[in-house]
Formats: C-alpha cells, sequence, structure tokens
C-alpha cells in the first residue's frame, strides 16, 4: 500500500485499556488527528471487580473502560476508534517519513486487515500478560480467587482461610510476596493462614534462601501461619465456597483463596511481533518485559524534562516512540495506567508541538 493510501495521523494509541483510553482522552483536548487500536485482550479480563477506582468502585472494569470510550467519541470526532490488532510496527526514516514537508522519523503500522496507518507518534499501551505456575486449575481463578495486590481484590477474603503460595519458576518474587503479605495482610485476620512452598524446603539454607523466607521465619512463627512444603498437584475451583488444593503427599486444604504473583511477566499477546529490539534500535524488552524507557542521561538539549511529581518519564529510548501502562510499568494499577496514559497523552502533544514550530521558521 503507497503512503497516499494510508491513514495519516499525529498519534497512534496501540491499546485499548486504561492506559490507552488515558492517552486518547488527554491528546484529545489538542484537537489533532488520533487512531486508537483496541485489540479487547486486557490484562486484567479475569478480574470481575476493580477497587480504588473512584467512582466504579467494585464494579467490573469493564464498565470503566466502556464509559470512558464512549465519553471520547462522543467528544471528540477526530479520534478514530479501530477495533483491530496491530501487527507490525516500524519506523520510517527522515527521508521516507510519509508526511509532506517533515523531515523526521515517523512510524508505520500496519493492522490485520492489512491497513496502513502512518503516525507522527505512537504510543504503546500495549500492556502485560501474566504467565501462571504449571499447576492445574490455577489459570482458571486468576483475578478472581487467585490474587496478588491487597488494595486490588484482597480486602474481600478476610472472611476464610487463605493460602500464601511461594514461586519456583521465579523465586526472586517470593520475598516481595512474603513482605507484601506480613505488612499489609495481617489487619484482614483470616482464620488460617498456609504457606505453600510448593516443595521448596525453607529450613535449609539454600532453600530459606529460595523461598524468601529468611526474613519473615521470626513473624511467620509468631503468627502461627502453617508451612506446607509438599507441592501443589492442583486447585479445584468447583465449589463456589472454597478452592481445594491438593499436593503431592496426597493431603489436601480448603482455603477460600490464594494470594501469589505470576511466574512471570510477558510482553502482550497482540504486541510480540513488533516489540522487537529492532523497534528500540537493537535494545530487548526488560527482565519484566517492560519496553526500555529513556533515562535522564540520554536527553538532548531542549529535550522536556518532566517533573518528578509527574510520573515516570512516558517516552521509550526512540524519538517519537512513548509507553503508558503496564507495558512500561508492570506493577500499575487503573489508576497508575490513566496517570501514565496521560502523561504519554501530554508528552506527544509537546514533542509534536515542538516539532510544528521549528518547521515554521
Amino acid at each position: 500500500m503507497s503512503s497516499s493510501a494510508a491513514t495519516h495521523v499525529d498519534l497512534l494509541i496501540i491499546g485499548g485499556g486504561p492506559a490507552g483510553l488515558a492517552t486518547a482522552s488527554t491528546f484529545a483536548r489538542l484537537k489533532r488527528s488520533t487512531s486508537i487500536y483496541d485489540s479487547h485482550v486486557y490484562r486484567n479480563a479475569n478480574s470481575a471487580a476493580a477497587h480504588t477506582l473512584m467512582g466504579f468502585e467494585g464494579q467490573d472494569p469493564v464498565v470503566h473502560r466502556r464509559k470512558a470510550r464512549e465519553e471520547i467519541e462522543r467528544d471528540y470526532d477526530w479520534v478514530n476508534f479501530r477495533d483491530d490488532t496491530i501487527v507490525s510496527l516500524e519506523r520510517n526514516d527522515k527521508s521516507g517519513s510519509g508526511f509532506e514537508g517533515l523531515d523526521l522519523t515517523t512510524f508505520k503500522a500496519v493492522d490485520k486487515t492489512g491497513r496502513e496507518v502512518l503516525a507522527r507518534k505512537v504510543v504503546l499501551a500495549t500492556g502485560l500478560k501474566d504467565k501462571m505456575p504449571d499447576i492445574p486449575g490455577i489459570t482458571e481463578i486468576w483475578g478472581r480467587r487467585a490474587v496478588h495486590c491487597i488494595f486490588c481484590h484482597g480486602t474481600e477474603t478476610s472472611t476464610s482461610p487463605i493460602a500464601v503460595l511461594l514461586n519456583t519458576d521465579a523465586p526472586h518474587f517470593n520475598a516481595m510476596l512474603l513482605d507484601s503479605f506480613t505488612k499489609l495482610w495481617a489487619t484482614l485476620k483470616h482464620p488460617k493462614v498456609y504457606i505453600l512452598t510448593h516443595g521448596i524446603d525453607p529450613w535449609t539454607p539454600e532453600g530459606e534462601e529460595k523461598s524468601g523466607m529468611k526474613k519473615f521465619q521470626d513473624i511467620i512463627k509468631a503468627r502461627r501461619y502453617d508451612i506446607i512444603t509438599s507441592p501443589l498437584t492442583s486447585v479445584d475451583s468447583s465449589n463456589d465456597d472454597h478452592l481445594t488444593i491438593h499436593f503431592q503427599d496426597s493431603s489436601s486444604i480448603q482455603v477460600g483463596n490464594i494470594n501469589m504473583f505470576p511466574s512471570a511477566l510477558l510482553a502482550h499477546s497482540d504486541a510480540e511481533s513488533f516489540l522487537r529490539p529492532s523497534l528500540f534500535d537493537g535494545q530487548s524488552l526488560t527482565p519484566m518485559s517492560t519496553v526500555p524507557i529513556i533515562k535522564p542521561d540520554q536527553l538532548s538539549e531542549g529535550d522536556l524534562r518532566f517533573p518528578p511529581f509527574f510520573g515516570d518519564d512516558p517516552r521509550t529510548i526512540v524519538r517519537g516512540l512513548f509507553w503508558a501502562g503496564n507495558c512500561g510499568n508492570a506493577m500499575g494499577n487503573i489508576n497508575l495506567s490513566v496517570l501514565q496514559g496521560q502523561i504519554a497523552g501530554f508528552g506527544a502533544g509537546e514533542e509534536l508541538g515542538r516539532e510544528d514550530m521549528e518547521a515554521e521558521v
């Protein structure tokens, strides 16, 4: 497809979750052309309720997304939504930007239908994908009865026993999990707490390190948490009142919920095809599968420097390529993703405005 037949926009937003929607809502205030692509695959799709989201407390996250999109479509007809998936994204060099009169690096994207989009700026709001431990039954309950965060889902677990599941695939997460649970969850006063090491022996030097329990042995003992070392074989969620966790030694326990972290964080499946080193000057995604973000010493003279209270810098290491939400901050909740989307929308608009000024003189 020739550049003349492609869609030309000031900003392409890839992702229609909270971060992408917040980017669109903010950038729309500039009355600049915008395309936002929504694949309708979301990291929190399993979650039945969102918490700490003002005005939407306890409601399904889909309600928030739907209302945000309706408002944008109602008020800003220069924002174009596409219910489709971007399958490729590459940079155009300065001599072939596709924008008449602009000698700047821009971006070319192609969606599943073959439609080309030429954009001066791109915001990646592609999110992440949580990889679950290889334990039958865990994936089905993730985000509902297997939860990671007290603020997102934890408070509602207080009335029944809870199991804290350590991770053998990603032991570096275990100390973080135990730190969070021992500091924040104790006030919920669960009737029973189990620490499940999934085969790790926490009473050996190696196991104590791998389990992350070295700093927490005393508080675990003082609070009389039960430690179960037998590996899990399955989690049965067929009963609405409780989960039944089965172990390799043929024993089982019943709990209301499991507190756990994923085994790994992966790039969103819809973005794997283009979130590659070739897009980021040869640099790979971080160990958390987030995009490489620009550092202060990589900024050029005259580049905008975001004040600390703004939050994370929304720029990647590639000029014109921004990020928002979990693809750049793996731990961000809906509120943080909205904030980062707003910052990305502002950052893209500021960069465009500066380029337009330079082209006029």
